[in-house]
C-alpha cells in the first residue's frame, strides 16, 4: 500500500513539473521588502478644521509623521524626526494647533504620550512619566484646549483616567480604575461606559454616570 501511494505521489509531482515547464518559467519571487517593508504612505488624515493635511511616511527608512497645507500636498514636509523606532498611529489636537502621538524610546516599552506643534515644529513630551503606558481615551470637536487619556503609573495594570490640558500639560485625574480594561467618553468628555474582561474571554461592559461605575 505504501508503495502505491509513494509511486503516486511521485507520478503527481513530476505531472505537475511537467505541466509548470510546459507553460514556460514561474514567475519572479515578490520582493519581501514589498510584503513587509514600510508603506510609502498611510493612514492619511485631515485637520479638524480642513486646513492641514496628515500622514506616516519614511524619513531616512523609519516611519514618522508628515504634514502639508490641504490646498498643497505637494508642499510635505515631516513633522516629526524619530531615528529609531517607528511611529504608527498619531492623533490631530481638537483645535488642529498640533499632532499627539504615542511613542516609546528603544523599544523600551515605556509609551508616553507627545504633541507636535504644527507650525514650529516644536515637540513636547506631555506625559512625562518612567515604565508607564499612555492610551488616548477621548476627543472632543465640541472642547478644544482638553482630552482625556489613560495613565498605568499608578498600577501598571489598570489606565486611570486624566483630563490632559493641552495648553499647559496639567493632568487632572478623573477617575481612578481598579479593574476596568477601558472607557468610552462622550462628546464633553464625560464617561459613558466601562468594560471589564469576563472569565470566559468575553467582555461585559457598564454604564458610568457622574463617574461611578453602575454594577447592578
Amino acid at each position: 500500500m505504501r508503495a502505491i501511494i509513494a509511486v503516486s505521489t511521485f507520478a503527481l509531482v513530476m505531472g505537475s513539473g511537467a505541466a509548470l515547464a510546459a507553460t514556460g518559467p514561474m514567475p519572479p519571487l515578490i520582493e519581501r521588502q514589498k510584503l513587509f517593508g514600510n508603506p510609502s504612505r498611510t493612514l492619511g488624515t485631515i485637520s479638524p478644521d480642513g486646513k492641514h493635511l496628515a500622514w506616516i511616511a519614511p524619513r531616512d527608512g523609519v516611519l514618522n509623521i508628515w504634514t502639508a497645507p490641504a490646498d498643497a500636498p505637494e508642499k510635505a514636509r515631516p513633522l516629526t524626526g524619530g531615528s529609531k523606532r517607528p511611529i504608527r498611529q498619531y492623533y490631530w489636537a481638537p483645535d488642529s494647533s498640533r499632532i499627539l502621538y504615542v511613542n516609546d524610546k528603544g523599544g523600551d516599552e515605556n509609551f508616553l504620550l507627545y504633541g507636535v506643534d504644527i507650525a514650529t515644529g516644536t515637540q513636547k513630551l506631555l506625559t512625562p512619566f518612567e515604565k508607564t503606558r499612555v492610551e488616548i481615551i477621548g476627543t472632543s470637536r465640541r472642547i478644544k484646549d482638553r482630552m482625556l487619556i489613560g495613565v498605568n503609573n499608578r498600577d501598571a495594570r489598570w489606565h486611570d483616567v486624566y483630563s490632559l490640558d493641552l495648553g499647559s500639560g496639567k493632568l487632572t485625574l478623573v477617575k481612578q480604575n481598579d479593574g476596568y480594561a477601558s472607557f468610552v467618553a462622550d462628546e464633553n468628555l464625560d464617561l459613558r461606559l466601562a468594560s471589564k474582561a469576563t472569565d470566559d474571554g468575553g467582555q461585559q461592559f457598564f454604564r458610568v454616570a457622574d463617574n461611578v461605575v453602575e454594577t447592578k
